[in-house]
């Protein structure tokens, strides 16, 4: 996985992009164990999908089903991704950023048997990562280690783009990838159609490579 931390302690919030739709491939379920927590999505659409606070939204593509992850999310990041302390951060991180801004990580999820998969990260950098400024939109990705290799992460973070691209005016989005052993998520990058912008450097101080995905450039992919 590559993404930065949830930011701590800081000053000035990051602009939210502004809420501009529905998302075009997007279906809204009712859940009463898994509330709504998308304040921006809220209403009748006119296509008879309607967002409340009793249902949340879902992102379907042909194999998955892409949820807003939340704590109830917790123990099953845990097992996928076999790192406790990163399923607790990350479920923790999701609520807030998806309240007050209206996006954020998804929980992947399969079609079949509803079984998690992984994450599609799309939310503020925050502070600490050189070469990315806090107020960016950045996007990450990991797949449960017995998963990978199947094209998931490509499939689910272009639905989770195509969902951001759709519903706010966010132009630009970014990501980073350690330096090293790290040619699958280059591959995923490189299938989405980020492009390298620069080099940086992550929180811990390691060094990385920063890419970037400008939404003029994935329309004219479509």
């Amino acid at each position: 996985m590559f993404a930065g931390l949830p930011r701590e302690g800081a000053t000035d919030p990051p602009r939210t992009p502004r809420l501009i739709g529905t998302p075009a491939g997007a279906a809204f379920r009712k859940d009463p164990e898994r509330p709504a927590i998308l304040a921006g999505v809220h209403g009748d659409y006119g296509d008879g999908r309607v967002g409340s606070e009793q249902g949340g939204i879902v992102l379907r593509t042909g194999r998955l089903s892409l949820l807003p992850l939340t704590g109830l999310d917790e123990a099953e990041h845990a097992r996928a991704s076999r790192n406790a302390e990163d399923a607790l951060r990350d479920t923790r991180a999701a609520g807030p950023q998806w309240r007050e801004h209206g996006f954020g990580p998804w929980a992947i999820r399969d079609k079949r048997d509803d079984s998690f998969l992984g994450c599609a990260e799309l939310r503020f950098a925050g502070e600490g990562i050189e070469g990315i400024a806090a107020d960016e939109v950045e996007a990450g990705w990991w797949v449960t280690e017995e998963r990978r290799n199947e094209g998931i992460a490509t499939e689910a973070m272009e639905a989770a783009i195509d969902d951001l691209w759709s519903r706010t005016d966010v132009q630009t989005i970014t990501a980073y990838i350690e330096d090293g052993q790290n040619e699958p998520s280059r591959r995923v990058a490189a299938k989405l159609g980020f492009a390298v912008r620069s080099t940086g450097r992550g929180r811990s101080g390691e060094s990385m490579t920063v890419y970037t995905l400008c939404r003029a450039d994935w329309l004219r992919r479509l």
